[in-house]
């Protein structure tokens, strides 16, 4: 998996701190990777060298080509039992690619086991 393009944010305000960053909730000194395209592929031992690109439409994610609704193979995988490399591309804004700028990232609530965490 890769991610193409975007921009990465100024950092929220505050002190990053390593030993505790995953319990603060209020993201101090994080950045983000927003507007960027993200990219599942996968390539076959036995490649053809004629690679296929799947790009999704509008409201979608690539998950529409790896299953169908009711859990068989996608078309992706078709291609890629003929001997295919296969990239799927979540265009920006869309499924794995994550937000757009200017976007307020969401608070992260500490997970309940963090009570047992000395």
């Amino acid at each position: 998996m890769f991610s193409s393009g975007g921009t990465v944010t100024e950092p929220v305000e505050g002190e990053y701190d390593s030993t505790t960053n995953w319990l603060d909730s209020t993201r101090k000194g994080n950045t983000a990777h927003v507007d960027h395209a993200n990219v599942f592929y996968q390539i076959p031992e036995n490649e053809t060298g004629l690679p296929m690109v799947f790009l999704h439409g509008y409201g979608q994610s690539r998950m529409g080509w790896m299953t169908t609704p009711d859990g068989r193979e996608g078309g992706s995988t078709s291609f890629l039992k003929k001997g295919h490399g296969v990239f799927l591309v979540d265009q920006p804004r869309r499924g794995e690619a994550g937000l757009k700028n200017g976007v307020e990232l969401p608070k992260r609530e500490a997970p309940i086991f963090t009570n047992f965490v000395r």
